[in-house]
């Protein structure tokens, strides 16, 4: 049996909404599954409710109370798990079954995100390539911990986001340096497996702009916010569409 990790995250009630599509679609994914929810220091109100979808959904809940950095979850959940193991954001929703996903001779199984060339407050930025940790899918723990070890000694947390030394446009974001350097453990997602699920971008974070926004990015939170999920399937088409030509703009020299 596999366990599945949910990290909730929802400091005001603003951001429910986005937690809301993995709790809510988790059983679906994962109808023979362990499923495990932290919530991260939300708000009481946020609180009540993932509790109750927990309830009803046969998940086990677990609080948190000082927040944690996502990094460091990352980390602490693969010290701690033994076994399959998958690590899902909460602003991911599943489609249809994704027992199999993790049907891999790879130590790993997630979405592949390019290097991409991107405004950020340094200036234009290289973001460096990762499997994006939306949705890891960890055939052994133990074994994937053990091939993190001499990351963790050179690097501390090796999932830590942090711009590259010396380099204030070069940013490796979460899980960048992991797939840098254990990249032949990592598989990526087949396209036809991206239609098991959607991820919503920025799906906790995101607040002040969705209604006066009409892109790729803004509509889907409020098709999420709504409850128009079924507006959400195939969202990962746009986003890659979105990523491949950012991708396009990565000058030569770090190709």
């Amino acid at each position: 049996m596999k366990t599945i990790y949910i990290l909730t995250y929802s400091p005001t009630p603003d951001q429910i909404y986005g937690n809301l599509l993995a709790l809510r679609t988790a059983r679906t994914g994962f109808p023979t599954s362990k499923i495990i929810v932290s919530d991260n220091n939300s708000c009481e109100p946020a609180r009540r409710i993932f509790k109750q979808l927990c309830t009803e959904h046969g998940y086990t809940y677990r609080q948190i109370e000082e927040t944690v950095q996502h990094h460091d979850y990352l980390q602490n959940t693969i010290d701690q798990a033994s076994g399959k193991i998958v690590i899902c954001d909460p602003d991911v929703i599943f489609w249809e079954n994704s027992e199999h996903l993790n049907d891999s001779e790879n130590c790993v199984k997630g979405r592949l995100q390019p290097s991409m060339y991107v405004p950020l407050a340094a200036g234009m930025t290289l973001v460096t390539t990762r499997i994006h940790t939306s949705l890891l899918i960890i055939r052994d723990a133990q074994e994937y911990n053990r091939l993190l070890e001499p990351l963790k000694v050179r690097f501390g947390n090796p999932w830590a986001p942090r711009y590259a030394e010396n380099l204030i446009n070069k940013f490796q974001d979460t899980g960048s340096i992991v797939y840098e350097h254990l990249k032949q453990h990592h598989t990526p997602f087949t396209d036809y497996e991206l239609y098991n699920f959607d991820h919503l971008t920025f799906g906790t974070h995101l607040i002040g702009s969705i209604d006066i926004s009409d892109d790729i990015v803004s509509r889907p939170h409020r098709y999420a916010r709504q409850g128009e999920y079924d507006k959400l399937w195939g969202l990962w088409a746009g986003q890659d569409v979105v990523w491949q030509n950012a991708h396009k703009q990565v000058p030569a020299m770090y190709l």
